[in-house]
């Protein structure tokens, strides 16, 4: 059967190399799976990070308030009960502990410098600190009433000056008046002036934190809508190798079994290597049958060498994989002229001894033909162009042992011509390939040999 080359292109394909197609594909998908996984997490950090940090500056901002409160408390304290260590609390808190100037310096390294949030908590500050001078004030009647020392009092409140009518105040009045500062419709109104904003502070917070947990919820959705594209991708992938695997292997190895079954020939479909086992079969099985007219001795093998003829070049050349086959074409050099001078009955001896030593240089798979007159042929199985140095050794070890002659045959040489198979090459190409390479080497001289991929 004459192989067509878009045919040969068709149903050559390698397992080997879809399995490599996909395996490359596989792992591809897989790639982008786990970057895309990676992504997902890292936005999920993204998201926590932000909302521990909105926490945390809520927090701060709340400290504020508390800061607020906590030093109206130990001035109050401070100013009905007369003790120091009220007011030693109090200015542990605004010099030391400082909460207030913490908060505000906590939004503006975290990027929040220009924000509406910073700007009501700095407002908040402004009257929280604006408050003071009044509780300073009070704390300094409250020095006079309850007749502390001066002298150990905080710098702030030995500069405060009272007026001349508090001046005048009696003790008692004197703690009245201190008190009533610090509870009045105006010491109030600030107050709940300083916690509005402060609210402002925070509901300004907890907008951006929704706004960018939105944002970052739409990215995540969106990488997790790409990791279900990928998984679907890879799990096309798998059902796709074993629809291959089925349509490549499992199919035609099913239908192979039916056929030697019923000892019928195999038509090699399927992957190559399946197209290979298909064709090996073949082979065996033709070569088995009772077929006269292909099989036996005569009809397809030379009287004079029993070597294959051409007959049985054409039927083997049909039935195996000439992609991965080499054919010799070999002349025995002169061999007229050594037939006329040894005389016409030397020429079976020669062609016989010729026959003998090509036998006896190859490898048991590969088979050794005789054409016409002195041409021989050997198709080397499985040998492609990489194994050119190989055949070169071959033709020229054939050669040494055709100089050494037999005693009766004096020594003598044959040329070569060699061609590789490969896609899409037919018994006929393969042939004419060989010939025509073996008129360049027994033009090159005798015992030469030429590779018809050098024309």
């Amino acid at each position: 059967m004459n192989s067509d080359p878009v045919e040969e292109k068709r149903e050559g394909v390698s397992l080997k190399e879809i399995n490599f197609a996909f395996l490359i594909l596989a792992i591809l998908i897989s790639c982008g799976l786990v970057w895309a996984m990676h992504k997902t997490n890292s936005l999920y950090a993204r998201m926590s990070e932000t909302t521990q940090r909105i926490l945390k500056l809520k927090e701060s901002s709340n400290g504020l308030q508390a800061a607020s409160d906590y030093l109206t408390e130990q001035m109050r304290c401070f100013c009905v009960t007369g003790e120091i260590q009220y007011l030693n609390h109090y200015f542990d808190e605004a010099d030391v502990i400082r909460r207030r100037e913490k908060a505000l310096e906590e939004l503006e390294n975290n990027g929040y410098a220009e924000s509406e949030a910073v700007r009501n908590l700095k407002i908040a500050m402004e009257e929280s600190v604006g408050l003071m001078e009044r509780e300073y004030y009070a704390a300094r009647l409250t020095y006079e009433a309850f007749g502390l020392d001066l002298s150990t009092a905080p710098a702030e409140i030995k500069a405060v000056d009272l007026s001349e009518e508090d001046a005048r105040l009696t003790k008692d009045k004197m703690k009245l008046c201190a008190s009533e500062l610090l509870i009045d419709e105006y010491y109030r109104a600030e107050k709940e002036e300083i916690s509005n904003y402060i609210g402002n502070c925070l509901n300004q917070l907890s907008s951006e934190m929704d706004k960018e947990q939105d944002e970052i919820a739409a990215k995540m959705q969106k990488q997790v809508l790409g990791e279900h594209v990928l998984t679907v991708v890879l799990i096309g992938i798998m059902i796709g190798i074993v629809l291959l695997t089925f349509a490549l292997i499992i199919h035609p190895l099913q239908k192979c079994v039916e056929l030697i079954r019923e000892e019928k020939s195999i038509p090699p479909k399927g992957a190559y290597e399946i197209q290979f086992l298909a064709k090996t079969y073949n082979l065996m099985y033709n070569m088995n049958l009772a077929n006269i007219d292909k099989l036996t001795f005569d009809a397809t093998h030379d009287q004079i060498t029993g070597l294959y003829n051409k007959r049985g070049f054409d039927f083997l050349a049909q039935n195996i994989d000439l992609k991965t086959s080499t054919l010799l074409r070999i002349d025995v050099d002169n061999c007229k002229n050594l037939t006329e001078k040894l005389g016409r009955d030397s020429f079976e001896p020669i062609l016989k001894r010729t026959a003998n030593v090509l036998q006896k240089n190859v490898r048991s798979h590969d088979y050794v033909f005789r054409f016409e007159g002195d041409e021989f042929a050997i198709l080397m199985m499985h040998v492609d162009s990489d194994r050119e140095e190989l055949i070169r050794n071959k033709v020229k070890i054939i050669n040494e042992k055709l100089k050494s002659g037999d005693g009766s045959i004096p020594g003598y040489t044959a040329s070569a011509g060699v061609a590789f198979g490969e896609i899409g090459t037919t018994p006929e190409d393969l042939f004419k390939e060989a010939e025509d390479a073996l008129k360049i080497a027994k033009n090159k001289g005798h015992g030469s040999v030429y590779f018809h991929r050098e024309l």
